[in-house]
């Protein structure tokens, strides 16, 4: 029934044109189906609603029929109009008409199309929804019943008032019918019949064939000729002149269970034949949609053949041998009446492809084969086919030939990568020139000195690797290494390291004062310093009651000592370390330490020092005046190089000192602290510097 609503449309469609130039208030919907058919004396009509909810209200109130002429004058086409002589309710025939009863006794469809519309139908218990399910399946069967029944006589469809014979037409005369459901008007199809010429039914086009084991399969598209046939018979004769027969009573329909793809699918008949190999000719009659039947197709031939293939064999085994060969033996019990022999195959892959072994077939009793030509590094898979006189093949289950291999794969080279600042690690490297190479293996450590850890687990099929790193930790530097696995699982000696810096987001510690000393102005600082492996420098701050936070002095990052001098007497001072790293993070700063320096009597300075170098002796004399130098002592600083000026020697009294610890080309500097008998001090000297050449 849908072929025959898809040629409804098609025809519909072809009348367009002449629509729009009429009118644009009369377009058929598609909620009714007209076809229209030219047999030389009259014209057939059939027409069809598209759904059991439609055909019911149809069946009750029927439909009108209506008929215009239209003019050979293209330009009169705005003067035609239905002819009020042709215009017909047309209903389904009572149950208990005449006609029926002529029908019925002839005509098998006649029975099916009167018991779709007068048969009652059984009632159903249950609850509401029960019942109106039922009645729902009930009125689709019965519709789908009456469709069929009308598509395949056309008297039927006449009775049940789906079909009309129009015997008033004129040859040469074009008409267009109008078929409208008169429960709502708007629901109508058109229809365009040219009387110019007697239709012809098309000659359904020659099937195909496909051999089974004792059958044929007959196969053709869905929907070919144009969707002109809803039902074929199918023909079967035993010589392609000799005489056809039916293989159906009833015509062969095709339910389609998806209509949408009607033109893309193919139907299937499969009939069933005595014997192998014995030929028989097939053909297709089509029966289109007002019941009649087409001149059978052209004849293809199709036969069976035998394709059951024969039992397989049992218990294949691949043996290693010496000098690279493998012997394979397996177990064959049946020697079937058509079998031919064994043919031995290898792949590389378990699932192949195959190649064939041995050029001859092997007899059934040689149930051994020995490939010498093996491969220790590949992978050698096995297959035996045993084949039939008729080419059938059993191809049996494959096994695995376990060859050691004791040579390992290639190293990978050409490390690259990098880690971004989520701490995504992204490294590639060159794939290994080795055919037999089936994987990488990464490892990972933060020191080279360190064990290399496997990262990857499974066996990496490319040539990268991704992975998320911690950022939060001191170790600043990961490094990779990459082996390489052969299909025998021997691994490569590790690549050489890429090493790659994660981004510095964990700042240094800042060290600690382990202890200070406070001599009159002057205070000695020691402290631990900070135990960052990335420490580039040290900082020390200073602060009091007048000034806030200051940086004094940028340490290096071995240095755990400072004299701070010329302090003011009797102020406190505060003090602070702050780290620095090679990313250029800073630490917090340390807990600070509290001093102060004492208030003393003023001592009177040591204004000037005078320095003179012996170059010969290579020593250096400093000299310096000062009024009862018995009763004070005195305190000498010295630097080196412009370095930290620190306490260098305690002289008891004199005002000169000789100092021998001298290299030449150097630069000296000097300054000196007066002390009294009561320990109290004096400020210290100027600073005063000399060049040792």
């Amino acid at each position: 029934m849908k072929k025959y609503l898809i040629l409804c449309i098609i025809t519909i469609l072809s009348i367009s044109g002449l629509l729009g130039q009429r009118s644009n208030s009369e377009k058929s919907t598609y909620k009714l189906h007209l076809l229209g058919y030219y047999a030389g004396d009259k014209v057939l009509l059939r027409w069809a609603p598209s759904d059991y909810i439609q055909w019911k209200e149809m069946t009750k109130s029927g439909v009108r029929l209506q008929r215009a002429t239209l003019p050979d004058s293209y330009n009169a086409l705005d003067a035609y109009d239905y002819d009020p002589s042709f215009d017909h309710i047309v209903k389904a025939l009572p149950k208990d008409d005449q006609i029926w009863k002529n029908l019925v006794e002839k005509d098998g469809y006649a029975i099916a199309g009167w018991a779709s519309l007068y048969k009652d139908r059984p009632e159903v218990s249950g609850g509401v929804v029960a019942r109106l399910k039922s009645q729902d399946n009930s009125d689709k069967k019965a519709f789908f019943t009456a469709m069929i029944a009308a598509d395949h006589s056309h008297p039927t469809s006449i009775a049940m008032g789906l079909g009309w014979e129009d015997f008033t037409i004129q040859q040469g005369r074009k008409y267009l019918y109008k078929v409208s459901d008169i429960s709502d008007p708007s629901v109508f199809a058109l229809m365009l019949v040219d009387c110019s010429n007697e239709y012809k039914l098309e000659t359904p086009f020659s099937p195909l064939t496909i051999s089974k084991d004792k059958a044929v399969t007959i196969s053709w598209p869905r929907g070919f000729n144009g969707g002109t046939f809803t039902s074929y018979y199918i023909e079967r004769a035993n010589a392609i002149n000799g005489e056809y027969r039916r293989l159906t009573d009833k015509p062969f329909l095709d339910i389609n269970p998806n209509p949408e793809d009607t033109l893309s699918n193919t139907v299937y008949f499969i009939d069933s034949v005595p014997a192998n190999y014995k030929p028989y000719y097939y053909r297709l009659i089509g029966i289109n949609p007002f019941g009649i039947e087409s001149n059978p197709s052209e004849p293809v031939m199709g036969m069976g053949r035998d394709l059951t293939p024969p039992s397989g064999i049992i218990g294949l085994q691949a043996i290693p041998q010496k000098n690279s060969a493998v012997k394979l033996t397996w177990q064959k019990k049946i020697k079937e009446s058509d079998f031919k022999g064994y043919f031995v195959l290898k792949s590389e892959k378990m699932n192949g492809p195959y190649y064939v072994l041995n050029e001859d077939i092997l007899p059934f009793e040689q149930m051994h084969y020995i490939d010498t030509n093996v491969d220790p590094k590949a992978y050698n898979f096995y297959k035996v086919s045993v084949v039939d006189t008729a080419g059938n093949i059993f191809e049996s289950l494959p096994t695995f030939a376990m060859i050691e291999d004791h040579s390992p794969p290639p190293t990978p080279k050409l490390l690259h990568g990098s880690i971004d600042s989520n701490g995504i690690v992204v490294i590639h490297w060159a794939p290994v020139d080795d055919p037999y190479v089936i994987g990488y293996k990464v490892y990972s450590s933060n020191s080279p000195n360190h064990t290399f850890i496997m990262k990857s687990g499974d066996i990496l099929t490319d040539t990268f690797y991704s992975e998320r790193v911690t950022l939060r930790t001191l170790s600043e530097i990961i490094i990779y290494k990459v082996a390489a696995v052969n299909n025998g699982f021997g691994y490569s000696e590790l690549s050489e390291g890429l090493e790659l810096k994660r981004p510095d987001i964990v700042p240094p510690s800042s060290g600690a004062f382990k202890d200070y000393l406070v001599s009159g102005d002057i205070v000695q600082l020691t402290w631990a310093r900070s135990n960052s492996g990335d420490l580039e420098y040290q900082e020390l701050w200073r602060k009091d009651a007048s000034h806030p936070w200051a940086k004094i002095s940028k340490l290096d990052k071995t240095t755990e000592n400072y004299q701070d001098v010329e302090l003011t007497p009797g102020l406190e001072y505060s003090y602070a370390l702050r780290a620095v790293d090679d990313d250029g993070l800073h630490s917090e700063f340390s807990k600070p330490v509290h001093i102060s320096t004492a208030e003393y009597v003023k001592v009177k300075p040591i204004h000037k020092l005078m320095l003179s170098y012996n170059k010969e002796a290579n020593t250096l004399e400093v000299k310096w005046d000062y009024s009862q130098s018995s009763n004070f002592s005195f305190v000498l600083y010295r630097s080196k190089n412009s370095k930290e000026i620190v306490s260098y020697k305690h002289l008891t009294s004199g005002t000169k000192f000789i100092d021998k610890n001298i290299e030449p080309n150097n630069s000296y500097t000097y300054a000196l602290r007066v002390i009294d008998k009561d320990g109290f001090e004096s400020n210290v000297s100027k600073l005063t510097t000399i060049e040792t050449r």
